[in-house]
């Protein structure tokens, strides 16, 4: 059974709402509430509760332990309402006011989906990772409150979530990943823009890695790209990158490289002349090689530079040397 009052300006919702035994979801998004009724805690077969664009400031679940779906997104929340919810499959509790994570989190074993982004978290318990091997989608981003403006350092148990395959951390103040981050092998969307990293770790064990958005960060190099052959987006913008590694040419599968406000980039590899798909190639105008007057034509006349600069190499090295 589905009940579903979205967008109808509701203020209150009724006790006898807890009657309805049989109920298993609820979706009552973008109303005026602020606060559901206890009675709500008797629905036991309660799988999926949305309750995103209210004004609820607290909430409490304590018997609804066969919820699924659980959407508390856009609400004023300072706590998160889980305590055993052994069956949560997905949490979304983006855009409230959450400063802290609780412990109990991680007694949430069947969770995929996470979503905390838009919060006001100073730090995550390092204990909340350690039981969570299910999580494939992980929201951290935008911890924006009164005196922080972001995380500022990642619990090492994260990299115990080898499942995960999104990875949202930007708009934090990060200046650094954990020493394990590699273990995160299934990962195909990795996104650290915004952030104060100097450094990274080596990719080499993020093989099935897709996207990666390293932009407005204080990288000034980055580590070897070769192994990366699923990679299809890459953004370096607004760094102090001064080269990219060779390596970057065995990126087969990006189709856009972002290189923008990197001021002691003065030269694209010859390697990215293999970039058969490339067809979003931005740089700034500081860069020297390819000219100024090709990058302007744009990705395909940088290609072709490199590409013919490459064949004339190869020409003068195999030119027999004449005594």
């Amino acid at each position: 059974t589905r009940l579903s009052a979205c967008r109808n300006q509701l203020e209150a919702l009724p006790a006898a709402l807890g009657s309805c035994a049989a109920l298993e979801e609820l979706a009552v998004e973008d109303n005026k509430l602020i606060s559901l009724p206890d009675e709500l805690d008797d629905i036991l077969s309660l799988r999926i509760l949305k309750v995103a664009g209210n004004f609820l400031d607290t909430f409490a679940l304590h018997s609804c332990t066969n919820l699924v779906r659980l959407d508390l997104s856009r609400n004023q929340l300072k706590h998160l309402p889980v305590k055993t919810l052994p069956r949560l499959v997905e949490l979304q509790a983006s855009e409230n006011r959450l400063s802290v994570l609780p412990a109990s989190l991680a007694n949430c074993t069947s969770l995929e989906v996470l979503d905390i982004s838009s919060n006001h978290l100073v730090e995550v318990p390092t204990t909340v990772f350690h039981l969570l091997p299910r999580l494939r989608n992980l929201s951290l981003a935008r911890q924006c409150g009164l005196q922080t403006q972001g995380l500022k350092k990642l619990p090492r148990s994260i990299c115990l979530c080898t499942a995960l395959e999104d990875l949202q951390l930007w708009e934090n103040e990060l200046d650094a990943l954990p020493p394990d981050f590699g273990a995160l092998t299934q990962l195909r969307v990795l996104s650290l823009h915004h952030n104060l990293l100097v450094e990274l770790p080596r990719l080499d064990g993020f093989r099935c890695l897709e996207q990666l958005d390293l932009s407005v960060n204080q990288l000034r190099s980055v580590p070897e790209l070769r192994p990366l052959r699923r990679l299809e987006r890459l953004s370096l913008r607004e760094n102090d990158v001064a080269h990219l590694p060779e390596g970057v040419g065995e990126c087969e599968r990006l189709t856009e490289l972002d290189l923008r406000d990197n001021p002691r980039l003065t030269a694209l590899p010859l390697s990215c002349h293999r970039l058969a798909r490339l067809d979003a190639l931005r740089v700034s105008p500081t860069l020297v090689f390819p000219p100024p007057e090709t990058v302007v034509k744009g990705t395909d006349a940088v290609l072709r530079c490199l590409r013919e600069t490459v064949e004339k190499q190869d020409y003068s090295l195999s030119r027999p040397v004449l005594a």
